[in-house]
């Protein structure tokens, strides 16, 4: 069994016994990462695996980039080995000096948190509207070490992943804030006056804060997705959900009904409302990219939203506006297609009257 001594500087030092073979230690912060060491140090010993050969043990981070990317990316799709490339080069220009048998849990935890902090831009934007990356894109990045990381094991260079036990961070952090994260009144005004003179836009912008729907469940919308009611006095928005299910929404905005019957018209009911000018492989278009126009629009609205936010935004200023105007969290749940009441929790915050009601009850309930 494996031991751990707590240090005076508040690290931890493990140390591994297994007959015959020499005691081996390791420093460590976190006592886990002291764990996760010695759980895989002694089951090297245990079952017999190879010890790192002197020479391997004094590999670079750099060399074990150059040897991953040279011989361990044949198994990558092709739309994967751009993103890993530039992750495992951003790794070696920031520790690819140090040997990798040296590197612990909370030296990716510091790499990790430098990757976040630096801003980044997307590729083909404007690089001056760099932003500092989000808690998705530095989990990819650790991601991708870890790979690069279990080759060199396989290697013999290393005996143990640096990046094997590390928690994910939290990627919903600040997003339960919808209040933060939608328009006001004011900033809905002005991004309807930026959008007015890109149709494509407008509409699409119009239609999202009529129905609160998801980017993708807008932009796939095709013409026999929009249902033409019998008394022709409103539209029923049907998105076809991933669990074959349908969401429908009515649609009570003349202008968007509007806006709906002169898309449809002439159409193919397998005809998208949003079309652009890129075809598939079948001919067929793909939706309109609409990315570079709203951030124009953002731009010249003066409106600035948290990261990873962009369209959802309009999908909360829905939600936000119906809860506003009377309606309960049930009924925007239905609204925005939940599928549980969790989800629609977060919204809690901007509606808290059914909340005094239970209050209410339970009040009447202990008389």
């Amino acid at each position: 069994m494996p031991t751990f001594r707590k240090l005076p500087t508040g690290g931890v030092r493990a140390i591994v016994r297994i007959k015959p073979h020499p005691a081996i230690t390791k420093t460590f912060d976190l006592m886990r990462d002291a764990k996760a060491w010695a759980m895989a140090e002694e089951s090297r010993l245990r079952f017999g695996a190879r010890p790192v050969a002197a020479a391997a043990s004094e590999r670079t981070v750099k060399a074990m980039v150059d040897a991953y990317l040279l011989n361990g990316t044949e198994h990558l799709s092709p739309s994967t080995i751009g993103p890993v490339t530039r992750s495992l080069r951003w790794l070696a220009d920031q520790a690819g000096h140090r040997r990798v048998a040296d590197l612990i849990p909370d030296d990716m935890r510091a790499l990790r948190k430098l990757f976040m902090s630096e801003p980044a831009a997307r590729r083909g934007t404007d690089p001056t509207k760099a932003k500092p990356r989000g808690p998705a894109t530095a989990d990819n990045w650790l991601a991708y070490c870890r790979v690069a990381f279990s080759e060199a094991i396989k290697w013999g260079w290393i005996t143990y992943n640096p990046a094997g036990q590390i928690e994910k961070l939290n990627r919903n952090a600040g997003k339960t804030d919808v209040v933060r994260r939608s328009l006001t009144v004011a900033q809905r005004k002005r991004l309807m006056q930026e959008v007015a003179e890109h149709e494509a836009l407008r509409d699409a912008v119009a239609l999202y804060l009529a129905t609160g729907a998801r980017q993708m469940d807008i932009m796939t919308l095709t013409a026999g997705d929009v249902i033409l009611e019998a008394r022709a006095e409103a539209i029923v928005l049907s998105i076809d959900k991933a669990d074959g299910l349908q969401h429908v929404v009515p649609i009570a905005d003349t202008k968007v009904l509007a806006m709906l019957r002169r898309r449809v018209k002439g159409k193919q009911a397998r005809e998208l409302l949003f079309p652009g000018s890129v075809v598939d492989k079948q001919g067929n278009p793909k939706p309109v990219d609409l990315r570079r126009p709203w951030e124009a629009a953002l731009s010249r609205a003066g409106i600035e939203l948290p990261a990873g936010t962009s369209w959802h935004a309009l999908r909360h200023t829905a939600a936000v506006h119906v809860l506003r105007n009377g309606a309960s969290l049930p009924e925007v749940g239905a609204l925005l297609g939940h599928r549980t009441p969790q989800a629609t929790a977060v919204y809690a915050q901007v509606h808290p009257e059914h909340l005094r009601k239970v209050a209410g009850l339970m009040a009447k309930a202990s008389r």
